[in-house]
Formats: structure tokens, sequence, C-alpha cells
């Protein structure tokens, strides 16, 4: 179904940008990048942001089903 489908894609979305920043979070610590805390911030917020608006769609969807 197109709705699964979805739920699925945004889930994968939200893995590979975990990954991705991680491994940025990473190279900004090895090299001593002095905005490292503020960037990082960035990311989780961006990450929860992400993950609400992503729970709300799929809440939404979940609810489509039902009718």
């Amino acid at each position: 179904q197109d709705v699964d489908r979805i739920e699925d894609l945004l889930g994968e979305i939200q893995v590979r940008m975990s990954a991705h920043f991680a491994l940025e979070e990473q190279f900004m610590r090895e090299k001593k990048y002095a905005g490292y805390a503020e960037h990082k911030g960035e990311h989780d917020r961006f990450l929860d942001e992400f993950g609400e608006a992503v729970a709300r769609t799929t809440a939404n969807a979940g609810l489509k089903r039902l009718v």
C-alpha cells in the first residue's frame, strides 16, 4: 500500500540522516572543530523535528486507514 511505502521511506530517510550526522560529528570531534557543540545541537534539533513530523504523518496515515 502507498501509505506503508511512504512510512518505510520516511523511516529510511531518518536512519540515513542519523548515520550521516553521526559520521559528521565524529569527524568534527576528531578535528576538534570549535563549533562542534552548536552544530551538533542543530543536528539534534533537526532530527527531533523530523521525527515529530514523521510521527504526525504516520499517525494521520493510520487514521486514514480506518476510514
